[in-house]
């Protein structure tokens, strides 16, 4: 369940006076996880993207195998994907080039 900024703003407000994650929900009649997820968000988004880069890291020869596979099995994918997008990879690399300077 989502909850609206008000309520993250408030959960928030309640955790830092020294309420548990439960009390919080129970108040804001919300799952107890979306009151986590809320509260430590930013924190949670970095270790799955640092927990994800390492895993590709780990597992480059296997995702090369495994595209390689899809692909054959796919032929006219990308194509068809390539003529919706035509401009996807200019902007992709245009953003990649402004995010490292």
């Amino acid at each position: 369940m989502r909850m609206t900024p008000s309520q993250i703003e408030e959960a928030k407000k309640l955790r830092k006076k020294g309420l548990s994650y439960a009390k919080i929900a129970e108040k804001l009649k919300v799952p107890e996880h979306s009151v986590y997820y809320a509260i430590n968000r930013e924190k949670l988004l970095e270790y799955h993207r640092k927990y994800f880069q390492k895993w590709k890291e780990k597992h480059k020869g296997y995702m090369k195998r495994y595209l390689k596979k899809w692909r054959e099995k796919h032929p006219d994918y990308f194509k068809k994907w390539r003529e919706k997008h035509p401009d996807y990879f200019k902007k992709y690399r245009e953003r990649k080039k402004r995010e490292k300077a």
